[in-house]
């Protein structure tokens, strides 16, 4: 068995060995990974037995492999043998292999940063805010430069000590107009693509704090927040008022484990396992790290929430999130008529047609309108039907998810999608023809244009406003059309 593990100072709620049981397990890989929390003045000790354990003599057993998190991730550089070009020119360290009595410095938090902003791309010639400049800054500084961005400022409570510490990593030259350290009194005049908070201010259990006043957001498109604990921080719930996208630090901090896990055992892991690694855990990032100030009371019976809206636009994966969320029931439509005529839906498209599936989906509506409390995700061309745009109509709540046809096309599988698995550009003539029947039945469009939790909580909040204490309320200032 390999043995890898974590070095940091406060450790107690790190979600790492979860994240590494979850990986080696599901690549059949013979390890575990443990926490080694200990003060700053034993970092050289523990690194020299490191040193020990690659050959026998253990920490607790010989290691393969260390990630290494604050404060040690710039104290470790000189302890080690070998750094790796990217890490040298970050000036950070978070990832260790241990071979042959030799310690190789890397930074994989830079990948995880990529990963994380990869639907946000392109970032040339764009303006960045970073909040804080702690031990994650410098990983995205990097990245960010690479991608060519033209102007990055840094909110730092002490900018002096931030210009002298990054001259020392990239050099005198590094007194460069694309880099500008800036006090958190001058953020009002900043305006760019994206606003970062790498901080820990909003961190579980401080729930209501946040590095930047909401009044600034409006001077973005997309905000980041590198905390994952809350699911949405404030400083992200403010974001998505706002109506910026917004991303949390779960999916970095996932990408950076599985590029670690590649290191230390020369493998490469395929894009869709990575990208079910990363599911797994997001959809349980947002189980048990969602935090509500109000909470639903669902004593009365509660007539069906629907979510139509176009196929593979986020209908089934938001509406089963939101029914476990708030502990409710879910039926995915699909799913329902295929359990209760024991039919595959693309036998029955094969074999009938749309007009027998239509029947089918029709009684399906009709069936499941009946049930309490309970997200029902409808199929895309469910609104079609006008019997069903009238049981529609004559619901409590309809949420419309929006995503973009072509983005549709980009980012999802159409396998299971009968009427555009063979012709994906057909999208385009389906929502022409439906667009306008499902802004008929919508009580409020969700836009899925981001991570999926930010259309989650846009739900969220609507329901919470229309349901706690029997409000019948909307936002003010939130794109939503009511009946």
């Amino acid at each position: 068995m390999k043995h890898f593990g974590l070095l940091g100072e406060h450790l107690s709620h790190s979600i790492s060995p979860q994240i590494h049981q979850y990986i080696y397990q599901k690549l059949n890989i013979n390890a575990d990974y443990s926490l080694i929390e200990f003060p700053r003045e034993d970092l050289e000790s523990i690194i020299k037995s490191l040193y020990r354990s690659s050959m026998s003599g253990p920490i607790s057993s010989p290691m393969s492999g260390i990630n290494v998190t604050i404060p040690y991730k710039k104290d470790v550089i000189p302890l080690l043998d070998n750094i790796d070009d990217l890490a040298r020119s970050i000036g950070s360290i978070n990832t260790i292999k241990i071979n042959q009595g030799k310690l190789s410095g890397y930074n994989t938090d830079y990948y995880g940063i990529q990963a994380s902003l990869e639907d946000y791309l392109p970032l040339k010639s764009s303006t960045f805010l970073i909040l804080g400049y702690g031990g994650a800054c410098l990983p995205l500084i990097a990245y960010l430069l690479n991608e060519g961005a033209e102007k990055i400022y840094i909110a730092s409570r002490n900018p002096q000590k931030g210009i002298d510490d990054l001259e020392s990593i990239m050099g005198p030259e590094n007194t460069r107009p694309d880099i500008e350290f800036v006090g958190y009194d001058q953020l009002d005049k900043i305006k760019g693509k994206i606003v970062f908070n790498t901080t820990p201010l909003g961190m579980f259990p401080n729930l209501d704090q946040s590095a930047l006043s909401k009044e600034i957001f409006k001077n973005f498109d997309i905000a980041v927040d590198l905390i994952y604990n809350p699911c949405e921080t404030k400083f992200l719930r403010d974001a998505r008022r706002s109506g910026l996208k917004c991303q949390n630090g779960l999916k970095m901090l996932v990408y950076q484990a599985i590029r670690a896990v590649e290191i230390w055992n020369n493998i490469q892991i395929d894009k869709d396992t990575a990208s079910d690694i990363y599911r797994h855990f997001n959809k349980t990032n947002i189980i048990e790290n969602t935090y509500f100030k109000q909470s639903l009371d669902f004593k009365e019976s509660l007539k069906p929430i629907y979510l139509v809206g176009m196929p593979a636009s986020g209908k089934t994966s938001l509406g089963s999130l939101l029914a476990d969320l708030l502990g409710i029931g879910f039926v995915d439509l699909d799913k329902y008529i295929e359990d209760t005529t024991g039919k595959k839906l693309e036998d029955i498209f094969k074999k009938e047609g749309e007009s027998a599936f239509r029947d089918y989906e029709e009684e399906a509506l009709l069936a499941t309108c009946k049930l309490e409390n309970t997200i029902i995700s409808t199929g895309g061309g469910c609104i079609t039907r006008e019997k069903n745009r009238e049981i529609l109509n004559n619901s409590d709540m309809v949420f419309y998810i929006v995503r973009d046809c072509q983005t549709i096309i980009d980012k999802s599988s159409l396998e299971d999608r009968p009427l555009i698995k063979s012709n994906s550009s057909r999208i385009f003539d389906l929502y022409n023809n439906r667009k306008s029947y499902y802004e008929e039945v919508a009580d409020y469009p969700i836009y899925n244009r981001s991570s999926l939790e930010t259309a989650l909580f846009d739900m969220v909040d609507i329901i919470l406003d229309r349901y706690s204490d029997n409000k019948n309320t909307k936002r003010e200032g939130e794109n939503i059309n009511e009946k």
